[in-house]
């Protein structure tokens, strides 16, 4: 299962900018796919939970995020 980037953002409450250091911190290979909206990126949820535990912040934590939705 796959999160969209700015879902992956919204869920963690974190921005463009820290998204990506953590990606690259954490040596994240995201997946970038062309659609009919554009250009789409994609973290794994496996990856997501990397971030996630970075951040110190747990699943309970997310699920109070309204942004938060299952995979």
């Amino acid at each position: 299962m796959e999160y969209t980037k700015l879902e992956a953002q919204a869920m963690l409450g974190i921005g463009n900018t820290s998204f990506y250091k953590y990606v690259k911190s954490l040596n994240i290979q995201m997946r970038t796919q062309i659609n009919d909206k554009g250009k789409v990126s994609y973290i794994r949820v496996e990856d997501f939970e990397r971030i996630m535990q970075k951040l110190g912040k747990t699943k309970e934590d997310l699920i109070q995020n309204p942004n938060y939705h299952q995979p």
